[in-house]
């Protein structure tokens, strides 16, 4: 998943944010500010060069900003729900692997 940053009226990319999903915390692409709801702090990413920076971004309404937090909740949400997956997968695979040999 990434997060898009583009011109509002032209919708050129401006940045992305890659978010991890290799069980990194989120907090290595997204940070909230200590003192503020509503402002943040984005590692993006160019993808031709690798190269990173970080960038402040801020919500004019307090209702904006819990929508950006409740999307990266549902991001964090769905990371977990996929590695519980995963290991449901791999402990039905050893089970039937398990019964197999033993026949």
């Amino acid at each position: 998943m990434i997060v898009r940053l583009s011109d509002q009226e032209s919708a050129e990319l401006f940045a992305e944010c890659p978010l991890p999903d290799d069980g990194t915390p989120l907090t290595t692409a997204v940070e909230p500010v200590v003192d503020s709801s509503r402002y943040f702090v984005l590692r993006v990413v160019d993808k031709e060069t690798s190269k990173h920076a970080f960038i402040g971004l801020g919500f004019r309404e307090r209702t904006d900003a819990s929508g950006f937090t409740t999307g990266l909740d549902e991001y964090r949400k769905y990371l977990l729900r996929k590695k519980e997956a995963e290991a449901m997968k791999a402990e039905h695979e050893a089970q039937e692997n398990g019964e197999e040999a033993g026949h």
